[in-house]
C-alpha cells in the first residue's frame, strides 16, 4: 500500500511561499522610509490607510490573521527598542501621521493623546475655561459627573452649575405633558419649585 503525500491547502501554500520569499521586516521597513536629517520628519513611502498612517505586512509569524497589516510607526518604535506598556499608545509629536522618525514618536496615554495633543472636539472641551453660555469653570461653579456613552467606559464630564438646573428643567420637565408635571420635584441635585420654573 503506497502512501500519498498530503496535499497542502491554499493558505498553507501561501504561508510557505511568504516564508521563503518575503524579506525580514526590518529590511522591508527601511526600504519604504525616506530617511532624512535627525530633526526632520521621515515620510513613509509605502502603503497608507485612509487616515494617512503607514502600513506594512509584519510577516506570517507575527500577523494576527492572514494578510493583516500593522502600523509602520509601531515598527519604528519597535526597531528603536522602545517598549509600549499595555494601556499606552504611540503618539506623533510632529502631528504628521506618516512620519517614521523615532525622535518624533513617544508613548503616552490614550487620554493625553486625544485631549492634550490634538485639535479634536475632546481636546477643545478639555481646554475650555468657560461653558457655552460664558460661565467660568471655577471650583465653585463646576461639578464633575460620570458620563457613559453607549458601549464606552465611564468618563468624567464637567458641568456648569449655573446652567445645569436650566438644562435639566428643559430636558425633563418641559418636555412632559402638562398633566404629568408635578409642582415640586427633585431633579439631579437640584430642587425645582414652581417659583424656580
Amino acid at each position: 500500500m503506497s502512501t500519498q503525500p498530503q496535499k497542502l491547502t491554499r493558505g498553507q501554500r501561501l504561508a510557505a511561499w511568504r516564508q521563503a520569499n518575503i524579506k525580514p521586516l526590518a529590511v522591508r521597513y527601511w526600504a519604504k522610509v525616506d530617511k532624512r536629517g535627525p530633526d526632520e520628519c521621515w515620510p513613509w513611502l509605502g502603503n497608507k490607510n485612509r487616515h494617512g498612517y503607514g502600513q506594512i505586512y509584519p510577516g506570517a509569524d507575527r500577523a494576527k490573521r492572514p494578510g493583516a497589516t500593522m502600523f509602520a510607526h509601531h515598527v519604528a518604535l519597535e526597531l528603536a527598542g522602545v517598549e509600549v506598556p499595555p494601556g499606552m499608545v504611540r503618539d506623533h509629536i510632529c502631528r504628521r501621521r506618516d512620519c517614521q522618525n523615532p525622535a518624533h514618536l513617544r508613548v503616552v496615554t490614550q487620554r493625553f493623546n486625544s485631549t492634550m495633543n490634538s485639535s479634536s472636539i475632546h481636546a477643545r472641551n478639555a481646554q475650555a475655561t468657560h461653558c457655552a453660555h460664558g460661565h467660568p469653570f471655577s471650583d465653585e461653579n463646576t461639578a464633575v459627573i460620570p458620563h457613559k456613552p453607549p458601549g464606552k467606559p465611564v468618563t468624567p464630564s464637567r458641568v456648569c452649575l449655573t446652567c445645569y438646573p436650566t438644562r435639566w428643567r428643559f430636558a425633563i420637565i418641559e418636555r412632559r405633558p402638562a398633566n404629568a408635571r408635578p409642582s415640586n420635584q427633585w431633579i439631579g441635585p437640584f430642587r425645582l419649585d414652581k417659583e424656580a420654573a
